[in-house]
């Protein structure tokens, strides 16, 4: 039992649908479960002591975020996203963010700017100790930190909604495999925080515009090389497996 998971027990029935929704994003994107695992409302409720209720309106705000999907017949199962549905994802979040890093390099905000930077040495920190699950965590917030330099709270709220089911989907499937190369991945970052501190608003939607699409690139690999390896055990036509 992990930390997050001692914490949520304390509580128990006196245990609200947004602590119970905070300790299943968790596990999801811890890789406790993954994409296109069932998951089971009753099995939840009787674990933490709580109503089956309250697991279901704590599992609809991770629908609302993406990380889970309803299906008459399969109940709630996390997200899995196609090669289709990661590009079509990806292309409106290169747009979003683009313009966020472009609002970002406009921001006089000194104290916020400080923060992106803070988060990129953690960032860094994870990558040279190669702490998958750190790493993983430290890029996600830095980019919240990135969205929240943009000063705009809509379009925060947007990037928010796509980019953590692509977080928890892709990169920590990148991660798994072993195939990303942390630092080099990290530097990547640093050439963001440059283009916001030089504040040249077209210089920095063009970096943007650079590192997403290295990205979007890392991410395809992983997904076509989880299809090879879905395929390669499926058996073959006429065999007895």
């Amino acid at each position: 039992m992990d930390a997050a998971e001692t914490t949520l027990l304390r509580v128990t029935r006196t245990a609200i649908p947004d602590q119970v929704a905070i300790f299943l994003r968790h596990k999801i994107l811890m890789g406790h479960w993954r994409p296109g695992d069932r998951i089971v409302e009753t099995r939840i409720a009787k674990q933490l002591g709580i109503g089956q209720p309250t697991v279901r309106e704590a599992l609809g705000k991770l629908e609302e975020a993406g990380l889970v999907v309803r299906s008459p017949n399969c109940g709630c199962t996390v997200t899995r996203l196609s090669e289709k549905e990661y590009g079509d994802i990806f292309r409106v979040r290169s747009e979003l963010e683009a313009l966020a890093v472009e609002l970002a390099a406009e921001s006089r905000d000194i104290e916020k700017k400080k923060t992106l930077e803070s988060s990129l040495k953690k960032l860094k920190k994870a990558a040279e100790s190669g702490a998958v699950e750190a790493f993983y965590q430290r890029d996600l917030e830095f980019h919240q930190e990135l969205w929240r330099l943009a000063n705009n709270r809509f379009l925060e709220r947007a990037l928010s909604q796509l980019v953590i089911p692509l977080f928890a989907f892709v990169m920590l499937e990148l991660l798994k495999e072993g195939s990303l190369d942390l630092v080099a991945n990290a530097r990547e970052h640093q050439r963001l925080v440059d283009a916001v501190f030089d504040a040249d608003k077209p210089r920095a939607r063009k970096v943007a515009e650079q590192v997403l699409r290295g990205f979007w690139k890392e991410g395809i690999s992983v997904l076509q090389a989880s299809k090879t390896t879905v395929n390669a055990h499926r058996p073959r036509p006429g065999s007895r497996k």
